[in-house]
């Protein structure tokens, strides 16, 4: 099973976003889903971010709202069409 090499959450004026890159074993494509908590329920943040492994790495940039928002983030691989999950990071704070 792969694994996240960097997970970066990065907040300024001008950048708000979750960096999320490593390497992915066994996989031909792989996807990142952002949900924000705060009410308690899991809500999606923008759309679902696919990309198609080169060498099997990958690096996605998840844009995020600048101000104080919990998140979650959901990383796995895709085949046939179907997601399967591999890692989540939960309680990711992000303030501004």
């Amino acid at each position: 099973m792969g694994r996240f090499q960097n997970l970066l959450l990065h907040t300024n004026s001008a950048d708000e976003a979750i960096y999320y890159n490593g390497t992915q074993a066994g996989a031909t494509a792989v996807f990142l889903k952002v949900y924000t908590t705060e009410t308690g329920a899991d809500v999606q943040y923008g759309s679902t971010l696919r990309q198609t492994l080169a060498g099997g790495s990958y690096a996605f940039t998840a844009p995020i709202a600048a101000g104080l928002f919990k998140y979650k983030v959901v990383f796995g691989s895709t085949t046939g069409g179907v997601d399967t999950v591999l890692a989540t990071v939960a309680n990711l704070v992000c303030g501004d």
